[in-house]
């Protein structure tokens, strides 16, 4: 009769950091990939070491990892296999290096190109189309910081359902480029994001409010064009998990409203 032990995983942030297996606790230690290259007991000592090629095979370990999780899987990719590793909507195959299972917004999207082939680079913790999920988290997102810098405006409703969608399509752009594009390029996004959310709120303004449609601060539009090229850069730099880079992006979409909505408040 087999014995079943008794397992706690322990969450924080959406990320696995540990657990306690049969009594005994063991810490992870992860890359800024999410992949678990390590583990430690209850005081520290070093328990396991592995190093994964970039698609997730396994070059060299040491020791023993009680967990099974390895390549990208304290975000949740489960390897049940050599050559199988699930990751929520679909199956991953390592030594091929692609999906499985054909990309569900196909053909918009590469049918079985993981990660836009960048694996060093990128995650997909969802199992989805990267770009997808991001431009749903930057629509969600811009949606809904747009409709909030309406509060205290004159025409409030209007104001929130025009920033609300101009936010939504913002956000959703830059989810959607801004992940995969190289440096310059993704500087250069910064910089007409920065632009265009400053342009956002001046066209709600007018749109709701009849206000001139360019009443917005000077400064305001060199202010988030410079802080636009500054975060569309990091965003092109950072080698961080796919679905975070777009929230570089969502902070600079919003720059511009509440820097003319600072401007007209003290403007009276």
């Amino acid at each position: 009769m087999a014995i079943t032990m008794a397992v706690t995983y322990c969450n924080f942030a959406g990320s696995l950091i540990g657990e306690i297996r049969g009594g005994v606790q063991t810490s992870y230690l992860s890359d800024p990939l999410g992949s678990c290259i390590g583990t430690t007991n209850s005081t520290g000592a070093v328990t396991s070491t592995t190093d994964c090629w970039p698609y997730g095979e396994v070059a060299s370990s040491t020791g023993v990892n009680p967990s099974p999780w390895c390549f990208v899987g304290l975000l949740g990719y489960f390897a049940d296999s050599f050559s199988r590793t699930y990751i929520r909507a679909r199956y991953f195959s390592a030594p091929i290096a692609r999906w499985t299972i054909c990309d569900k917004f196909w053909p918009e999207i590469e049918a079985y190109q993981y990660c836009n082939g960048s694996p060093i680079h990128f995650s997909d913790p969802s199992g989805n189309s990267p770009q997808i999920v991001a431009g749903l988290g930057g629509c969600v997102v811009g949606g809904l910081v747009g409709a909030c810098t309406a509060w205290g405006r004159k025409n409030p409703s209007c104001q929130a359902a025009c920033r609300g969608v101009g936010g939504c399509v913002l956000g959703a752009t830059i989810g959607v480029l801004g992940t995969t594009m190289p440096t310059i390029a993704a500087c250069l996004l910064g910089i007409a994001a920065g632009a265009l959310s400053s342009l956002i709120n001046d066209v709600c303004n007018y749109v709701c409010t009849g206000t001139s449609i360019f009443s917005g601060s000077p400064y305001c539009y060199a202010l988030t064009i410079i802080f636009g090229s500054i975060l569309g850069c990091a965003q092109g730099i950072l080698k961080t998990p796919i679905e975070i880079k777009p929230v570089l992006g969502i902070i600079n979409a919003s720059l511009g409203q509440i820097c003319n909505d600072w401007h007209h408040f003290a403007a009276g």
